[in-house]
């Protein structure tokens, strides 16, 4: 089986090698989470968005009309119901691009506040996966992992969307990895342009849009 190492580099094309352009980055210790925005500028045209909207709304007050920010609905019971009815889009897609491909995830896990993820998650099923894989990951010393079961994607990707844990959720087969971020969007590079066509069909079904 390949280690996180070489899937990470094999999702490039050509020669180039991730592995070897972070060497110079002195200051970062993952390998693919801290670099979307070098990534995305080296290959733009694999770079895509994952997001509600269509298309970027350039109206800063129509924009924040809409936006979610679970930070700022989180004390609301209303505005947190609609954002987790948001948030279950991305949760379908991913449990499908799981369903078809192995999944890793590189994660912040281990340098996050451990009582902020229960505040998050509030639920202590997921709290126990999620440090069932911390301790996993402190025990290797590393920051990535193989994710086996749909339940431990689901609530990565739930600290991900909700802005608490940062990770990038990586597609072995597909070459496709998707970053979490705010504002309920996900930055998403796809390395085999063969990909596209389903993840259009499983993003479009489910309500949501890949876009630049």
């Amino acid at each position: 089986m390949k280690g996180f190492d070489s899937i990470a580099a094999s999702m490039f094309p050509g020669e180039w090698n991730i592995i070897k352009e972070r060497e110079g980055d002195s200051e970062a210790s993952t390998i693919l989470l801290e670099h979307s925005d070098f990534i995305f500028s080296r290959f733009p045209e694999q770079s895509f968005l994952l997001d509600r909207f269509p298309k970027r709304i350039a109206d800063h007050t129509k924009f924040a009309s809409l936006a979610l920010s679970f930070g700022e609905v989180e004390d609301n019971p209303v505005l947190r119901s609609r954002y987790i009815n948001e948030e279950q889009k991305f949760i379908r897609v991913f449990q499908l691009l799981w369903a078809y491909d192995n999944v890793w995830v590189e994660t912040s896990l281990r340098y996050e506040n451990t009582e902020r993820i229960k505040e998050v998650l509030q639920n202590q099923e997921k709290e126990k996966r999620m440090f069932t894989a911390l301790e996993k990951l402190i025990q290797n010393d590393s920051d990535h992992l193989q994710i086996e079961e749909l339940a431990d994607l689901e609530v990565f990707l739930e600290l991900g969307l909700r802005e608490t844990v940062s990770s990038v959720f990586v597609f072995e087969k597909m070459q496709v990895c998707i970053w979490s971020n705010f504002d309920l969007n996900m930055p998403m590079f796809i390395g085999n342009s063969e990909s596209l066509e389903i993840l259009r069909t499983i993003i479009t079904t489910e309500g949501l849009y890949l876009r630049r």
